[in-house]
């Protein structure tokens, strides 16, 4: 009987243990296990018996769930992958990293189609970009903004970047959109000194720009930024921000190195007195006779003038002595003429004074004999009286 006991409770441990096993893991065999494709089929067709076919896949689902998130990410079946993913979550399988992996594949393979096709049969306006540079005695400054001038609006992103930086040049490439317009940037500079190209960095400034932070082979001022012969562009100038930083340390060393030059200078000036004193007088002497030979040449030249002065003065007077004698004639015809109105003026004069004397004695013999005519219209009258009586 205890045999018969123990053996009966043995089977009823391992009837047990299979029940358990039946309700966690249905169907375990493989082979009988659904594919991730007839997963994908039925989650797709009816998503509301997921939850049944994960239970009864279970055991296919914590070896094979990679490939399923994979298929759902890359047919873009979003509704069916959040599901999927929570009853994954209920479960407690670990599935995140699979999930990044997949969706960084898709996504840059969509990177690269966009790439591809994205600026294809599109035409560019090609631009040499906005810039400005300033320096310290160790490094050159370079801020590009991604537009043709400063106070116009620029591009925020660049594609298709490409930096050529070597230590006498620097060139920059890339395309981007700007509304409608589609733009390819070409900046290029040639350097008046050399440059450390590996202790040299570039990096994105502000919202559209770049910036270039260029190590100096030696340390010290450059005078101007591109080489001898080369012009700065109409859109590049001083960025003034980054000049004041390092101004205070630019002006010292300009000082010390004026004084030092000053220093060299003058000894070079003692040594090459003293070595070029014999050439120096002999120079003065040739100076000397060719100031001479300039001098008599000046005498000649001024001497050959006045001479031509003289001449020319000389017609011009043999030129103007006719016109001099019809001009004395008409001046004496008219001196002649002003004198004959002057003798008229004169004598309507005399005859005005004249007049009024002759006037004068008339009046008194009229006067006079006034009073005579008057007694012998009297004397006329009596005799009339005497008459009638």
């Amino acid at each position: 009987m205890g045999l018969y006991s123990n053996f009966f409770q043995i089977i009823i441990l391992i009837i047990s243990f299979l029940s358990f096993a039946n309700s966690s893991f249905v169907n375990y065999d493989p082979s009988n296990l659904l594919s991730c494709d007839e997963l994908y089929s039925v989650i797709f067709t009816n998503i509301e018996k997921i939850t049944e076919y994960i239970d009864e896949n279970i055991y296919y689902l914590k070896q094979k769930y990679p490939e399923c998130i994979d298929l759902l990410v890359n047919n873009g079946r979003l509704e069916a992958l959040d599901y999927y993913l929570d009853e994954l979550d209920k479960r407690k399988i670990e599935y995140r990293k699979d999930l990044a992996k997949s969706i960084s594949h898709i996504k840059k393979e969509l990177e690269d189609v966009n790439i591809k096709y994205r600026f294809q049969k599109i035409t560019y306006k090609n631009i040499y970009p906005a810039s400005q540079w300033a320096q310290s005695l160790d490094n050159i400054f370079i801020e590009i903004k991604f537009a043709h001038r400063h106070d116009s609006p620029g591009c925020l992103e660049v594609e298709d970047k490409k930096i050529d930086l070597k230590e006498d040049s620097l060139s920059f490439t890339g395309t981007c959109s700007l509304g409608d317009d589609h733009i390819r940037i070409d900046y290029n500079v040639n350097f008046a000194k050399k440059i450390n190209v590996a202790l040299s960095k570039s990096e994105l400034g502000a919202v559209g720009r770049y910036r270039f932070t260029l190590k100096k082979a030696e340390r010290g001022f450059w005078e101007k930024l591109l080489k001898d012969g080369e012009e700065m562009h109409s859109n590049m100038r001083i960025w003034y921000e980054m000049k004041e930083k390092y101004q205070d340390e630019l002006m010292g060393y300009e000082k010390d190195e004026d004084e030092d030059n000053e220093k060299d200078n003058k000894e070079k000036e003692k040594e090459d007195d003293k070595d070029d004193e014999p050439k120096k007088e002999e120079v003065k002497k040739e100076e000397h006779k060719i100031e001479e030979t300039k001098k008599e040449e000046v005498k000649k030249e001024e001497t050959k003038k006045e001479e031509t002065k003289k001449e020319e003065t000389k017609k011009e007077e043999i030129k103007k002595e006719p016109k001099r004698e019809e001009q004395k004639k008409e001046v004496k015809k008219e001196e002649t003429q002003k004198e004959e109105t002057k003798k008229e003026e004169t004598k309507q004069e005399e005859t005005k004074k004249e007049e009024p004397k002759k006037e004068e004695p008339k009046k008194e013999e009229k006067k006079k004999e006034e009073p005579k005519k008057e007694e012998q219209k009297k004397e006329d009258e009596k005799k009339d009286e005497t008459k009638k009586e």
